[in-house]
């Protein structure tokens, strides 16, 4: 979409993607999921200049 356009916009009549809604999932699996996740978001982080280290460990 271009903002200021005078150009129809055509709807989208089916989309390309469909979500199913996840099943069986309870918070405790999901719960060292996010731990796995937060290490490594943080380990990237720190990989990249964006966060100190020491930050990233207490967090």
């Amino acid at each position: 979409m271009v903002f200021g356009s005078t150009a129809p916009q055509t709807p989208i009549s089916s989309p390309g993607v469909i979500f199913h809604a996840a099943t069986g999932i309870d918070a405790a699996t999901v719960a060292p999921v996010q731990t796995t996740l937060q290490k490594r978001i943080l380990r990237a982080f720190v990989a990249r200049g964006l966060l100190e280290n020491c930050d990233a460990k207490d967090m």
